[in-house]
This record gives C-alpha cells, sequence and structure tokens, in this order.
C-alpha cells in the first residue's frame, strides 16, 4: 500500500470513503477538502494499492501544542470546523484533522500506512511531532456496566474518563492490556497516551470525550542548541541528518507494520 499526497482528481473518491466510514457522523464535503489541499497540500496524504485506487486518506494541518498541558480546544476550534484555515506554518506540531479508511483498506494495511506516511512527513517538515485526538466508543458501555453493577457514576467528570482511559486488564495471552480496545490499538501505533479531553467533539458513545496522545519525532532538534542557522541545517539536512532519517523511518516502517491488528477497527479519529 502506497502513500501519497492527495489531488483534486482524488476528491470524489475521497468523499466515497468520507460516506462510508462515517456514515453515522460528521462528514467533510467537497469544500473541505479542498480547502485543506489549498492551504496545507503536504499534509493531505492518501493510500493507494498496486491498481492506484485509494482505499483511505489522513487529513493534517500544523498548529501551536504544548504536551506538557492539558488540551482544552474542540476539535471545532482546533480546525476551523474542518476547513484548516486555523493552520500555522510556523508552529512545529502537526494535528491530525481526519482518518477515514474503507472498511476494506483496513484489512489492506491502509490505516498502518497512512501513520507511517505522516510520520515520514512529520520528520521531512523538522516538526516536533503529531497530536491525535480518538473517540472512546467504549466509554458509554462501561458505563451502563457499572451502573448495572451498582455503581453510580458521573460520566461527564473528567477524572473517571482519565480512569477508564489507564484501566489495565488481563488478555487472553496473560499479558496486561488497556480496557478499551481503541485506545490500545492506538498504543500499538507508538502513540503516547496523554489523556481524555472533555467537550472534544459530539458523540454519544464517548460522551463528546476525545483522548490525546501524541507521536514525538526524536529526530528533532531545538535550534537553540547550534550556534547558528548554518549548523543546524548541515546536521539536519546534511548527508548525517538524512542517514539518520532514512534508519529511523525505515525502523519505525518496520515496527509499524508488525504491530498492525487488522483483527480490531482502525484508529477512530474524528471529524
Amino acid at each position: 500500500m502506497g502513500v501519497r499526497k492527495i489531488e483534486e482528481r482524488d476528491i470524489d473518491r475521497l468523499l466515497w470513503i468520507e460516506s462510508i466510514a462515517w456514515r453515522d457522523s460528521v462528514q467533510f464535503d467537497e469544500k473541505h477538502l479542498r480547502s485543506q489541499i489549498e492551504i496545507f497540500p503536504e499534509g493531505q496524504l492518501c493510500s493507494e494499492d498496486e491498481q492506484g485506487e485509494i482505499w483511505g486518506f489522513v487529513n493534517m494541518m500544523q498548529f501551536r501544542f504544548d504536551p506538557r498541558r492539558p488540551l482544552d480546544a474542540s476539535w471545532s476550534e482546533i480546525t476551523a470546523d474542518g476547513y484548516i484555515t486555523t493552520h500555522d506554518p510556523g508552529e512545529n506540531w502537526l494535528f491530525g484533522v481526519n482518518l477515514s479508511v474503507h472498511p476494506q483498506g483496513y484489512f489492506a494495511g491502509a490505516a498502518d500506512a497512512l501513520i507511517v506516511g505522516a510520520a515520514k512527513v512529520c520528520a521531512s517538515m523538522h516538526l516536533r511531532g503529531i497530536l491525535l485526538v480518538g473517540r472512546l466508543p467504549g466509554y458509554s458501555r462501561w458505563l451502563r456496566d457499572q451502573a448495572r453493577a451498582g455503581k453510580d457514576l458521573n460520566g461527564a467528570d473528567i477524572d473517571l474518563a482519565r480512569s477508564y482511559v489507564d484501566t489495565r486488564v488481563h488478555g487472553d495471552n496473560g499479558n496486561t492490556r488497556r480496557l478499551d480496545p481503541q485506545v490500545e490499538l492506538y498504543e500499538s501505533f507508538g502513540m503516547n497516551i496523554l489523556g481524555p479531553v472533555a467537550n472534544f467533539i459530539p458523540d454519544k458513545k464517548s460522551l463528546d470525550f476525545g483522548v490525546s496522545m501524541v507521536w514525538q519525532n526524536v529526530l528533532y532538534f531545538p535550534f537553540y542548541l547550534f550556534p547558528s542557522t548554518r549548523a543546524w541545517k548541515k546536521i539536519i539536512y546534511g548527508p548525517v541528518g538524512k542517514m539518520m532519517e532514512r534508519t529511523y523511518l525505515g525502523v519505525l516502517t518496520k515496527v509499524q507494520s508488525s504491530r498492525f491488528k487488522a483483527e480490531i477497527p482502525g484508529p477512530d479519529l474524528t471529524p
């Protein structure tokens, strides 16, 4: 499964995938996709098979983010309702606006190919990392189970949502895993789970919660570590930097592919 930048000729196919992937939720229309391509073409990727058929796509934008502080903005606020007019090319974090994959695409490896592709964009642009916010579709079901057990819990309490995200259970193989299979999948892709985000996007199953996670670019070097712009560029863009990038991204691709779990639904990222 290959990954490339989205082009205008792909829009009809992408809208078809969007209608299947998000049939019961908010969906992008042609205006969203055209705006994203125009504003930040490097951050709009699609995955296609050997026959040139597209099976998934991811949309990203640059924005201001501090992983030491909780995210307190909604998807709509961050992305300008998906049009990404809030994209800031001067910031050094990528935000995952959307990931849409056709169900058959998951089995073909479209989701992991897109995530690896996003990581490559991040590394090649010398950005700090990628922030993703996924849903918690098992949260409301877990609360119902707790209610049947006689526990009266406030599902809107962010501390309770954090407890749910952090809860681990014993798997069939004897190892522990996250209670929520979606969060477990996020971790399998190398994401560092940060915590729940209240009122992130309307979603009954998640009670409007999202779960924030980051992928950090280990090839990122802050400018202040180097005496001059010339020295910085020589290390990052010179032979040494390119060799590090090839080696690192090669390992990343191998690890991501080996961890992909086709039997579990892929990252359920908003819109």
